[in-house]
C-alpha cells in the first residue's frame, strides 16, 4: 500500500495515505472533548464498509493502562503487538477480537491528557497496511516526519536570514 495523498488537520497533525481511501471528518461538535474523529473507509470494493478511526480526544487517563482499565468504551483482552511512535509520542499497538467478531488493531498514546487513538481491522493485507502507513507518517505541526521503508529522503538544512 502506497500512501501518497496527504491529510492535514485544523488541530495540527497531518499524515498519509493511499489512493482510493476517503477521509471523513466525524468529529461530535457538541463533545468538546474532542479535537478530531476521523474515519478512512474506502468508497467501493469487497471492503466497502470497513474502516479506520482515528480519534484524537481530552481524557483524564494518565496512561494507556488506566484507560484500558477505567474507560467503559476502551477495548478489552488487548494483546501487545509492538511499540512505535506516532510523531513524537510512543504509543504501543495491540490486537483484540471484540465479542460482535472479527479482529482489529489499535494504535494507542496519551500524551498529556491527549488519547491517540487509531483502531482498524487486522487483515494481514490493505487495512492493516494502510493503518501502519498513517502511524509511519503522522506528524505533528512543526515536526519532520520520518521516512517510510524505502524511502530516499534528504533533508535540506533550512537558511535563515535576519
Amino acid at each position: 500500500v502506497e500512501a501518497t495523498l496527504d491529510y492535514e488537520d485544523a488541530s495540527g497533525f497531518s499524515f498519509k495515505y493511499p489512493e482510493g481511501i476517503q477521509v471523513t471528518d466525524k468529529t461530535p461538535e457538541e463533545d468538546e472533548t474532542y479535537y478530531t474523529l476521523l474515519e478512512l473507509s474506502k468508497e467501493k470494493g469487497a471492503m466497502a464498509g470497513e474502516q479506520i478511526e482515528i480519534t484524537v480526544k481530552d481524557v483524564e487517563y494518565k496512561s494507556v493502562d488506566d484507560w484500558v482499565l477505567k474507560d467503559a468504551a476502551a477495548p478489552k483482552n488487548l494483546n501487545l503487538v509492538g511499540a512505535t511512535t506516532l510523531g513524537d509520542i510512543n504509543v504501543n499497538q495491540y490486537s483484540y477480537k471484540p465479542q460482535t467478531g472479527g479482529e482489529f488493531i489499535i494504535t494507542v498514546g496519551i500524551d498529556q491528557g491527549v488519547l491517540y487513538l487509531l483502531e482498524g481491522p487486522k487483515d494481514a493485507g490493505f487495512w492493516e497496511a494502510t493503518h501502519n502507513a498513517v502511524v509511519l507518517t503522522f506528524t505533528f505541526a512543526g515536526s519532520t516526519p520520518k521516512a517510510l521503508p524505502g524511502e530516499n529522503i534528504i533533508y535540506e538544512e533550512e537558511e535563515v536570514i535576519e
